[in-house]
């Protein structure tokens, strides 16, 4: 499978920073099966350039409903940890996978905004 871009634009500089902070050090910490890497490919012309990149790798070979399921347990870790940051900054951010969009604050709901996430990379 293919590692999973996800980008997360921050309204402010400030949580930018401590997302980018908080994702390098989440690194070797990732459930079973996936890994988040550095996404050293070309930015996609006319993103933001101030949004923040990351690839989410999962287990190769897994597919079908094992390997949705993967895909929803890695970005509902993912959206979790940004939630708590996002608790302690008050503040919200936007992640984009794909076609889908999804805003993440204190109150998000993490496997309802991954579920729509992996739904929207099976179109």
């Amino acid at each position: 499978m293919q590692p999973i871009r996800v980008t997360i634009r921050a309204a402010d500089p400030a949580t930018r920073r401590e997302i980018e902070s908080e994702l390098d050090r989440l690194k070797g910490a990732e459930p079973e099966g996936a890994e988040l890497l550095e996404d050293t490919g070309p930015r996609p012309a006319g993103l933001d350039p101030s949004a923040t990149l990351i690839l989410v790798a999962l287990v190769g070979g897994i597919a079908g409903g094992a390997g949705k399921k993967l895909g929803e347990t890695a970005m509902t870790w993912l959206i979790d940890k940004v939630k708590k940051l996002m608790k302690k900054r008050k503040s919200s951010v936007t992640i984009e996978v794909g076609k889908a969009e999804v805003t993440v604050d204190e109150h998000s709901k993490s496997e309802e905004l991954a579920g729509k996430i992996i739904a929207a990379l099976d179109t």
